[in-house]
């Protein structure tokens, strides 16, 4: 079993390689400068701040950068790249446990396999952008709690704390994960007792992790700022009056957005153009119900369709690649999902899906924010593929032991 698995991590490795060859694209562009410009200050000492914005981006991603930077030197775009790929393929020994760990060790191998193929996470880890750290990051904060549970130690707990404040100052959507993890502790965790002390030192530990950021981020806008000031403008593009439309587009319902929004943060502090904004989407949201619905049905259609969002800067091969993960994955998990309520197999891994889906009818739908559900998605097509695998062909049983 170890040999199939090492032999798919290098099959992982061999396909980053690949595709970072036929990318070889050494620019940047989007989101990139952002990330790029915060850790180019850090290795400057001018501190974390990009274009007077103290707090637009959490801090992980930039020092992960920055990090790179110090070793390979400035704007070593080839290196983090690289880095991003190895880190992208020992995603297959997470995979691989936490799929086996819930259903069975050959569903696990036809999990870390797929991903291994899944061409979205191959091309993203190619950018400098925030899906390929958070995914592993969060990946190791499910195989933790999923240890904690199922050993029931503490120590995974804090371990699974740690890394979740981790994957909190890569990305701020984490924080809607929370509650997620918090249900199902107390619904998977059989004594009371033990219920309260493992949701309370997961909190706990998260919160100690993540509090010296908050402090800071607070005494510099001169009130609370939890992780960014970013989230606000989020929540308000993505509902509001106007909405849907693509960002950055010519289109006249973006262009009215961006025309409404300058007059309503005109003036303000980045602090309180983030609270303004977060004020707008929840309004808007309370207000528009029926509106925020339809908007949510849009999402989840972008969110699960096979290709992305068509933008200016969309190329062919991000088209064929939205087709490629669509139809080796998609169906299959749709069978899995299913196959899930009937067995009640609800395991975190579909707790995953559920926070996902959930996370993006109100958020950000698209191919780039599917990345950190592919393997939460990979591991309900698994468990589909080995169900069929097992009931119809004889051979597979004989095959992996």
């Amino acid at each position: 079993m170890n040999k199939i698995i090492y032999a798919i991590f290098f099959i992982a490795i061999l396909n980053s390689l690949i595709t970072l060859q036929l990318i070889n694209n050494n620019s940047i562009c989007g989101d990139e400068p952002q990330y790029n410009g915060y850790a180019l200050n850090l290795i400057n000492g001018n501190g974390f701040v990009y274009h007077n914005k103290y707090s637009w981006r959490p801090p992980g991603y930039p020092i992960f950068l920055a990090a790179i930077y110090s070793i390979f030197g400035l704007n070593s775009f080839t290196a983090v790249r690289i880095i991003q790929s190895i880190l992208r393929a020992l995603c297959v020994f997470i995979i691989y446990d936490l799929v086996a760990s819930n259903y069975d060790k050959k569903t696990g191998i036809i999990a870390s396999l797929l991903w291994a193929f899944e061409p979205s996470s191959l091309l993203i880890s190619n950018y400098l952008l925030t899906e390929t750290l958070f995914t592993v990051i969060l990946l190791l904060t499910i195989l933790l709690m999923n240890y904690a549970v199922k050993k029931m130690k503490l120590i995974f707990i804090f371990c699974g704390g740690f890394c979740y404040a981790c994957s909190l100052l890569i990305s701020d959507r984490a924080i809607v994960l929370l509650p997620f993890i918090l249900v199902w502790l107390f619904i998977t965790i059989p004594e009371r007792k033990k219920k309260v002390i493992y949701c309370t030192a997961l909190l706990l530990t998260s919160a100690l992790f993540v509090s010296p950021w908050s402090v800071r981020n607070s005494l510099i806008h001169k009130q609370f700022v939890f992780i960014t000031t970013h989230g606000g403008k989020n929540l308000w593009l993505y509902n509001n009056p106007y909405y849907p439309f693509i960002e950055g587009s010519t289109s006249s319902a973006y262009q009215k957005y961006k025309k409404v929004t300058t007059v309503m943060i005109k003036g303000l502090s980045e602090a309180e153009r983030d609270k303004m904004m977060y004020y707008a989407g929840i309004n808007f949201i309370v207000t528009n119900p029926i509106i925020f619905l339809r908007n949510g049905v849009i999402k989840f259609v972008r969110f699960f369709r096979p290709y992305p969002i068509i933008t200016y800067h969309t190329r062919l091969i991000d088209i064929l690649i939205g087709w490629g993960s669509y139809f080796i994955i998609f169906p299959a998990f749709f069978v899995g999902l299913y196959l899930s309520f009937k067995n009640k197999k609800y395991s975190l891994l579909f707790i995953m899906v559920v926070y996902f889906v959930i996370l993006h009818i109100v958020d950000q739908a698209d191919l780039r924010k599917r990345v950190p559900a592919m393997p939460f998605i990979i591991a309900l097509s698994s468990y589909a593929y080995s169900f069929v695998l097992n009931k119809y062909f004889d051979w597979y049983s004989r095959l992996i032991k």
